[in-house]
């Protein structure tokens, strides 16, 4: 008599055996006289199982599958390729999750989109590879790629492959990782689209005027609007890319002198927002298309009481109507709720210029008192023809032209001498008297 053979799939481990044992999931056995089974292999990617007994071959992992190492009874998914896309003003960083260990190489496609074509250009240098980063010869569990020297506000188009540890040629796996539109922003700030900042408002003979700092990297110029709604041109600038610069415009306001839609101690909302006026116009994608806009940046901001009154003092018409300097020119308004003082300049002239939330009527009474003292003599004053020491007038909101004269009619003593011009000597030196 003679021995069997064990079979294929089976293994006999010693002599004197009278039995065969199946090889266990895992493993096989090829040969039909095995004293042991072979481990199915890991290697080359993506792998072999074996998920029963007895068995004379190894199974093929799927696509999207592998083996996770040698003698395995199944296959393991193959690990998604999740890449989170972090948009910035100039920059996009791609923060690639590798969790698992497996992906040992990426591959990365940026296309730049046209503005007017639904179709994107491959950006110079591009596809480029990158190695997975990986800390004392062992793969970190994430991967970041930052790709730089963009442009703020662009659409571009973002394609990432990647290469498994397993694999030794240069084929790229079948999971891959697209965003079709990633655009980046247009803030100064990586947190925001550029709305402008440190807006502050402030009213000055009847208009509201603005400064803010520019925090956008996209804009064309900027828009205001009072309650919603824009009361003025586009405010446009000359460079796009100015962060952090300040604007004061000078030709930009609201004009507050219509007290029909201004009303004195109402509170406004003013906003402001940058735009652009480049255009992104897809037919094929018409929910992207669009102009450029920031949030608003809005602050409250309400109407005072203001008026400016202007006025002078002269020498009557006999004494040549010259302007009197130095004048006191004292000031109480409706009873005292404001009260202030100047002096008349080189000119007789002077200026008084209120701006207040005490007052909320049209109207408001302005008591005007002049003085001044030359040596012991106070000086004597007209108004209108009249003598006064001071003068009354209804002053209206929001006017700036209202006008006040006083003439100063003064008899003050003086003291000089008269001296013969071309007569000069040494005895008189500034000619004979």
């Amino acid at each position: 008599s003679s021995c069997i053979s064990a079979g294929s799939g089976y293994y006999v481990p010693s002599t004197g055996a009278t039995s065969r044992t199946p090889c266990a999931a895992g493993t096989y056995g090829a040969s039909s006289t095995a004293s042991v089974c072979l481990s199915c292999p890991a290697t080359p990617w993506p792998g072999k199982y074996q998920d029963q007994t007895g068995s004379s071959t190894c199974k093929d992992c799927l696509t999207g599958t592998y083996a996770a190492s040698s003698r395995s009874t199944q296959c393991t998914a193959q690990p998604a390729l999740a890449v989170q896309p972090l948009l910035e003003a100039k920059y996009i960083t791609l923060v690639i999750d590798n969790t698992d260990r497996r992906w040992q190489r990426f591959r990365v496609t940026l296309g730049i989109w046209r503005s007017n074509q639904y179709t994107y250009d491959v950006a110079a240098s591009f596809p480029r590879e990158y190695a997975a980063d990986e800390t004392g010869g062992i793969l970190d569990v994430s991967t970041n790629i930052t790709m730089g020297y963009l442009l703020p506000g662009q659409y571009y188009y973002i394609f990432v492959q990647a290469r498994d540890i397993d694999v030794t040629d240069s084929s790229w796996d079948v999971k891959n990782f697209t965003q079709e539109l990633a655009q980046t922003t247009c803030g100064c700030s990586t947190s925001d689209n550029g709305p402008p900042t440190n807006l502050s408002v402030y009213q000055h003979l009847g208009r509201v005027y603005f400064t803010f700092q520019d925090a956008s990297q996209c804009e064309s110029g900027f828009i205001f609007q009072r309650d919603g709604a824009s009361f003025a041109p586009a405010y446009d600038v000359a460079s796009g890319q100015a962060c952090g610069r300040e604007h004061h415009p000078k030709t930009l306001f609201d004009d507050i002198t219509n007290r029909d839609a201004m009303a004195v101690g109402v509170v406004h909302t003013y906003c402001v927002y940058a735009y652009s006026r480049d255009t992104i116009s897809w037919a094929q994608k018409e929910s992207e298309s669009a102009n450029y806009e920031s949030d608003p940046t809005c602050t409250p901001f309400q109407i005072e009481w203001e008026a400016k009154v202007t006025g002078h003092v002269v020498l009557t018409p006999e004494a040549g109507g010259l302007p009197v300097r130095d004048t006191t020119v004292s000031w109480s308004l409706d009873g005292g709720i404001l009260t202030g003082s100047t002096l008349t300049d080189v000119n007789g002239e002077f200026a008084i210029y209120i701006k207040t939330d005490l007052i909320t009527s049209e109207f408001a009474e302005m008591v005007l008192t002049v003085s001044k003292s030359s040596g012991l003599v106070n000086h004597s004053y007209t108004c209108s023809g009249l003598p006064c020491t001071s003068h009354t007038v209804l002053v209206e909101q929001m006017t700036f032209d209202r006008q006040v004269h006083f003439v100063d009619v003064s008899s003050i003593p003086f003291f000089g001498y008269v001296y013969v011009g071309g007569t000069e000597h040494s005895t008189y030196l500034d000619g004979c008297p």
